[in-house]
């Protein structure tokens, strides 16, 4: 009598090893660092679309990074209009201001505003957010804040996965992923 197995026997073995290369295929390193570099392209997409549109439209635009849940979040900055008195009392103030001094302040009251943030766009990574550098210093706590407005546009560094380096260059407008930040060199 031959010795064969069974249809359940291999239905068992079968599910141990899917069940192992599942928990061990995911931690090889050429996996995470696919999945890192297409996390990269994603900011770099998301920056760039950003970057374009705040140019052309002239808004300000908040992206918020919140490094733990690993997540973009980008806002508009709606004017609010104030109708009480103390806004009124504060544009006659500016007002006698002009007159006294004698010459025109280079805006006009109506400029100044109050935004009221609006999130148009959130996006999920995968990958860890390790670090976030503004202007060449380390930012830290979860939750970081970059303005993007037409007068200004900071020095991004984002680092994910401790390995790829994603930059926002706002002396050339755009943004690439590099591996070496420019606050190391």
């Amino acid at each position: 009598m031959s010795k064969s197995f069974t249809l359940a026997e291999i239905a068992v073995i079968l599910g141990i090893i899917s069940i192992f290369l599942a928990l061990v295929f995911p931690r090889m390193p050429f996996v995470s660092q696919e999945r890192t570099k297409s996390d990269a392209r994603k900011i770099i997409s998301l920056l760039s679309n950003t970057l374009r549109e705040n140019l052309r439209s002239k808004k300000t635009v908040k992206i918020t990074i919140l490094k733990k849940e690993k997540e973009l979040r980008f806002y508009r900055c709606v004017p609010v209009q104030y109708e009480d008195e103390k806004w009124k009392e504060k544009e006659k103030q500016i007002e006698k201001l002009k007159s006294e001094l004698g010459f025109v302040i280079p805006f006009k009251f109506e400029e100044v505003s109050v935004c009221e943030w609006k999130e148009f766009s959130k996006k999920k990574i995968s990958s860890e957010i390790t670090s976030v550098f503004v202007e060449g210093e380390e930012t830290l706590g979860n939750e970081v804040e970059i303005i993007l407005d037409n007068m200004q546009i900071p020095f991004v560094e984002i680092e994910l996965g401790r390995r790829i380096w994603v930059i926002l260059n706002p002396y050339i407008f755009k943004v690439f992923s590099d591996t070496k930040p420019s606050h190391k060199m």
